[in-house]
């Protein structure tokens, strides 16, 4: 199972987990559709890459134990997740915006 290695789970982390599961699937059909679900790819790219850092990277190299799957399973979502954002159809100002 994804992230049964290391924790666990009480109640707040069945709501989390259920949180990102609602998340990846929204993610999976947002690959389809990246123009419209590109912000929820956006916040995923963010907090897993900070969760990679803030929490992972630290507790690996104090010799931790670290939630192995899930850890692999957010890398892969990090390097992979920005080739399907539109990233130059969002930083680029079209003419309906600039009037505003």
């Amino acid at each position: 199972m994804l992230f049964s290695s290391v924790y666990e789970p009480n109640g707040s982390m069945k709501i989390i987990g259920s949180f990102w599961i609602a998340i990846g699937i929204v993610s999976v059909l947002g690959l389809f559709n990246p123009v419209r679900i590109s912000p929820i790819l956006i916040i995923q790219i963010i907090y897993k890459g900070l969760y990679l850092c803030a929490e992972v990277v630290p507790r690996m190299i104090r010799g931790q134990i670290v939630p192995i799957q899930m850890s692999i399973f957010f890398l892969v979502w990090v390097l992979v997740l920005p080739f399907f954002v539109p990233w130059k159809l969002l930083l680029t100002k079209t003419e309906k915006y600039k009037s505003q």
